[in-house]
Formats: structure tokens, sequence, C-alpha cells
């Protein structure tokens, strides 16, 4: 039978676990914790734990996991405007959109340009 309290200590273990993990710059033995089970509590802490120790590119093997309602924001936060802009079009979300391209700086004209684009071909697919 398991109790809260169990889950609970099993959630905390898995914080804990993701926390060290990164603290110790083990990516590898993260990556592979990652695939070990599924989280119990989700994708989201190994993307922030990732971030915090300035590994964005680390992140980007758990922003695809995130759940859908977060992960544009998850992207963004990576600074992967362009992977947030196709996955925000993905989800017809022009609102998300709109915000991916007011939070990618002004000098990335390419990437501006391409979400400008997609911003567009939601507005004609109505």
């Amino acid at each position: 039978m398991n109790t809260s309290n169990q889950t609970h200590s099993h959630c905390r273990y898995w914080w804990l676990r993701i926390l060290t993990l990164a603290k110790l710059n083990d990516w590898d033995e993260l990556e592979r914790f990652s695939k070990s089970k599924k989280s119990p509590v989700g994708y989201e802490p190994f993307v922030d734990a990732c971030l915090k120790h300035g590994k964005n590119d680390e992140a980007l093997k758990y922003l695809p996991k995130c759940r859908d309602d977060i992960k544009v924001k998850y992207y963004v936060k990576a600074e992967f405007y362009e992977d947030a802009a196709q996955v925000a079009f993905e989800q017809k979300d022009r609102s998300a959109l709109i915000f991916v391209q007011s939070k990618c700086p002004l000098r990335e004209t390419v990437k501006h340009d391409k979400i400008s684009s997609l911003i567009e071909q939601l507005g004609i697919r109505k």
C-alpha cells in the first residue's frame, strides 16, 4: 500500500537527487537518472537545475518532456526562442507566440522575423 508519506518521500528523493547531481556537475548521471523511471516530479526540475548552473544545452534534453501548458515558457527561460515559437505554433497559441517574440532579444532579427512569420501563419489559419 502506497501512503502519501511514501509518495512525498519518493518525490523528495527525486528533487534532492536532481539538485545534487546538478551541483556536482554530473550531467551524464543526471540524464541517466531522468531515464531510469518516469519522473514523479516532472521534468521541469531537471530544466531548472541545468539553467541554474548555466547548462542551457543540457536543459534542452529535458525541455521536450515538460508539460505542454508550460513548455513554451520553459523554452523561453532557457533562451531557445525558435524552439519556443515552434511549440507555440504547433499548439496554435498566438498569444504564446507574441510572448516568445516579446522575450526574444531585439538583436536577434532573424529569429524575430521567423516568429513574425509564424504569427502571420496562425492569423491566416483562423
